[in-house]
């Protein structure tokens, strides 16, 4: 059996240790905390640049498909296609005028 002082020392060598991890383990926690912040804005920035490339490409593809279109004559596909992106358009504008109403 320890005596009281050795074990006194004991304790609070133990403790110290536990401390230390604790003190480590808050840091760890504080930095990874920090980095998922940094990732998650990131995240929310890539998904924003996306989604305007996305429009981008869209408003570039309607683009190619009217230019095509002024220039040849449509398949009955193509004018079904063209036909979509105009009532796409229409439905868009229609949400406009409506949102201005109000």
């Amino acid at each position: 059996m320890l005596k009281s002082g050795a074990m006194a020392e004991n304790l609070t060598n133990r403790l110290i240790e536990i401390s230390g991890r604790l003190q480590t383990a808050t840091t760890r926690y504080t930095d990874v905390t920090k980095q998922a912040e940094k990732l998650l804005a990131e995240n929310k920035r890539l998904k924003e640049e996306r989604e305007k490339m996305q429009g981008e490409i869209r408003m570039l593809r309607e683009e190619v498909f009217l230019l095509k279109a002024s220039l040849d004559p449509m398949e009955d596909k193509d004018k079904k296609e063209f036909q979509k992106i105009i009532n796409e358009y229409l439905k868009t504008i229609d949400k406009c005028i409506s949102i201005l109403k109000n």
